[in-house]
């Protein structure tokens, strides 16, 4: 029988693997997106001779639906991410995905049976109660970020995660599906999430209100973003309630649970990739919508927050596809 203690060794352990990021000095390589990188994507095939010459069908005047669209192709040019770009960014985020398996398995502290015992006694107590009042406040606000993170990548990756059809053969190409890993994300964190992040196909255009689906028009909607705005509200009340004494007492005692104690380290980890891998996600979806992707370094300022206020914030997508602008490198 699988004891607690194995439960939480090896969920922990797997979280680990995917959590060096912050010390790895290679956030650049995977959150920007190089300017070579990119090629001009193949233009749309016009349905008819009148639309080939940017006529109306009925007045044989340029329409103002045409002359709209040459101004958005005079003004953006359509981009993919390039094959060797994407072999970058698979190459380095597996990388970094199997250094960090090998870390939670021979570098990470809390492997004896005593903190095994401690880090089984501590998952029973959050499972019950998320919001448990002998947990360390700022492990348990950190624990319950956990469960932010995935619906938050689910709102960026969604639109660009779904099957598309090619315009001539009118058959569906084959995407990774996103849904698996999401789910999966939920338990464990970046060890699931992170191998779709690297294998994914990056889609910064073709993409529209039409295309989301009824799943992915609630990831879309103000009312899901202003929901989890309001989780991480509570969560940054539970601490503001503090006294400064007891938060200095907390840091300390948190500062001691991540040296020791293989769930609190690998978790902390765990967030910390979360976090640098979002740069990313945001850049595709602000370009997808046409808007400056620099904006993500900003929304990515300050974990959650910055992510849940872009989510309230940002651009609608188009009602029906058209060219978005350029994935510049930064």
């Amino acid at each position: 029988r699988v004891s607690l203690g194995h439960l939480s060794a090896v969920t922990t352990m797997a979280r680990a693997a995917l959590l060096l990021a912050a010390t790895a000095g290679v956030a650049r390589g995977l959150v920007a997106v190089p300017p070579t990188s990119l090629r001009r994507a193949a233009p749309a095939r016009p349905s008819n001779l009148l639309e080939l010459r940017g006529l109306s069908p009925v007045s044989r005047k340029p329409s103002d639906a045409s002359q709209r669209a040459v101004a958005r192709r005079a003004s953006s040019t359509p981009t993919e991410e390039s094959s060797s770009a994407a072999v970058g960014r698979r190459v380095g985020v597996l990388g970094l995905w199997a250094a960090l398996i090998a870390y939670a398995a021979l570098g990470a502290p809390g492997h004896d049976a005593a903190s095994q015992a401690v880090d089984s006694e501590l998952l029973a107590t959050l499972v019950s109660d998320p919001f448990d009042p002998t947990v360390n406040p700022l492990f348990c606000v950190l624990f319950n970020f956990m469960g932010l993170w995935p619906a938050v990548y689910a709102a960026l990756l969604w639109p660009g995660a779904l099957a598309t059809k090619d315009a001539t053969t009118r058959t569906a190409s084959f995407r990774l599906p996103a849904a698996p890993f999401l789910l999966g994300s939920v338990a464990l964190g970046m060890f699931s999430l992170a191998p779709y992040v690297a294998l994914r196909e990056v889609r910064a255009e073709g993409v529209s209100q039409a295309t989301l689906g009824p799943f992915g028009r609630v990831l879309e909607s103000k009312v899901f973003a202003g929901a989890l705005a309001l989780g991480a509200a509570a969560l940054a009340a539970q601490l503001l309630g503090s006294t400064p004494d007891a938060l200095r007492d907390a840091a300390a005692d948190f500062a001691a649970l991540f040296q020791s104690q293989l769930f609190v380290h690998v978790t902390s980890l765990d967030f910390s990739l979360f976090w640098l891998l979002s740069v990313g996600v945001l850049r595709e979806d602000l370009a997808r919508r046409g808007a400056d992707e620099r904006l993500a370094y900003l929304a990515a300022l300050v974990p959650i927050y910055g992510h849940l206020a872009y989510l309230l914030i940002r651009p609608r997508l188009p009602s029906e596809e058209e060219p978005r602008g350029n994935l510049r490198g930064l």
